[in-house]
């Protein structure tokens, strides 16, 4: 590890008594922690130390290699920072409606993507964003792993929202920071940091939230969040915000033993290395009062032109209750029925990435089921499914055929009762299914 950047440690101790505590925690070994998808159960961790704000978080004794465990492809579990894993405690205190439309803005890997939709209700939609490409990718797939349908992905930026005036009711922010609560765990976090870099995440923040504020509604949520300690990103950045815009901070309750930080001025908390098993994480909440028109669909007529819908017969597939079919783009999407109408929109005006969960497509009379589909946490009715051991989940993932039983068709890879993905079985031998992108390159 390289020393931490002189002007930092300057700016530390003038910012707090305990900045030598903070700075030797900084140095030490940052815990390991992941959080478990609450519709795919797995018995992997179930003696391992609760995170005491969420859950279904988990601490672990030692790093183990994610790649090479199956139950993580198949999304059983999400590795995740426990400070960020807070989001689950702050949901639990919002109120929060049944179809609540929810944005992630800044969303890429996709841990809290996750959290939000363990919490909304099935009938809810979030929207999670990423403006960088190749990470919008890795956030599809890890939402893809989730398997709920009430998901869609975007590559925007904030300023695109701003035609959807009124449209979320929740508005999460995890903004581009200077990223020190990262240095214990992130030697590029160290090397990286500036006052100059410091001073434009500043300007970017301010940027985002103004261009995003718009697509709130009246009464909706903004969560802001960053993984820094400068004052002037976290708490002097919202009483900005708040001193120029027609909101309130949102009180939150947390038990004593979190031992929380609570930040100059009451705005926002502080996770800190040194007085929790964390990295470094600040949150707040505030409540928009200004007057907002409800969001509403203009040009239905048109966007019933460009986009097929309709409810097909499709082989071995009953639609789950409160939910639709949609035909897009010449494939078969699942989605909440009572969203339908606002993805479409979306994916109208916007473009996106993932849209639901992808059954898959048919072409001529041939069914060609999507690899969503099989990671997803519906049913799969009438699907043989196959059990395969460690060795062949593997083989699997790499890409490699593996030998099953059974009638030809379709059949799901079954590990420890968790879908891969599919299988398609062809007399003697049986063509592997699993997406050529997301196939593990290193050797076992």
């Amino acid at each position: 590890m390289t020393d931490f950047p002189k002007e930092f440690i300057d700016r530390l101790k003038a910012q707090r008594k305990d900045a030598d505590a903070l700075l030797q925690a900084l140095n030490s070994d940052s815990p390991i922690s992941l959080r478990l998808n609450p519709r795919k159960l797995c018995a992997s961790f179930e003696n391992d130390e609760v995170v005491p704000w969420c859950p279904s978080g988990r601490y672990l004794t030692e790093r183990p290699s994610f790649i090479k465990d199956p139950v993580f492809h198949a999304g059983a579990y999400y590795p995740q920072e426990a400070g960020s894993m807070f989001i689950d405690a702050i949901l639990k205190q919002l109120d929060l409606s049944s179809t609540c439309v929810a944005l992630d803005l800044c969303a890429a890997p996709g841990g809290k993507s996750t959290i939000l939709l363990d919490n909304l209700g099935d009938e809810a939609l979030l929207i999670s964003n990423e403006i960088v490409r190749s990470r919008a990718y890795i956030l599809r797939d890890n939402l893809s792993r989730w398997g709920k349908s009430n998901v869609m992905v975007t590559n925007k930026s904030a300023a695109d929202f701003s035609a959807f005036k009124g449209l979320f009711d929740l508005v999460l922010i995890d903004a581009p920071c200077s990223g020190e609560g990262m240095f214990r765990k992130d030697q590029n976090a160290r090397n990286e940091w500036s006052s100059f870099n410091a001073k434009q995440c500043v300007l970017r923040q301010t940027e985002i939230l103004d261009d995003i504020w718009p697509s709130i509604q009246e009464g909706g949520y903004l969560i802001y969040s960053t993984c820094t300690f400068n004052p002037e990103e976290n708490h002097v950045q919202l009483a900005r915000f708040i001193s120029k815009n027609d909101c309130e901070l949102v009180s939150l309750d947390f038990p004593e033993s979190f031992n929380l930080d609570v930040v100059e001025s009451q705005i926002g908390y502080s996770c800190l290395p040194h007085k929790m098993k964390t990295e470094g994480f600040y949150f707040a909440v505030l409540r928009k009062t200004e007057p907002t028109r409800n969001f509403q669909i203009k040009n239905k007529r048109e966007q019933g032109r460009k986009v097929k819908v309709k409810s097909p017969e499709l082989p071995n597939f009953r639609i789950p209750e409160n939910h639709r079919v949609l035909y897009l783009n010449d494939s078969f999407y699942l989605v909440p029925e009572k969203q339908a109408e606002k993805m479409l929109h979306v994916q109208e005006q916007l473009g996106c990435m993932k849209f639901g969960v992808c059954l898959g497509e048919v072409i001529g009379n041939k069914w060609l089921p999507h690899f969503e589909y099989a990671l997803s946490i519906y049913e799969k009715h009438d699907f043989p499914v196959v059990t395969i051991s460690l060795d062949e989940a593997l083989q699997y993932l790499k890409g490699n055929p593996i030998n099953i039983e059974g009638k030809d068709g379709w059949q799901i890879a079954d590990f420890q009762g968790l879908s891969l993905g599919w299988l398609k079985k062809i007399g003697n031998r049986s063509n592997n299914y699993y997406p050529k992108e997301l196939r593990i390159r290193m050797e076992l």
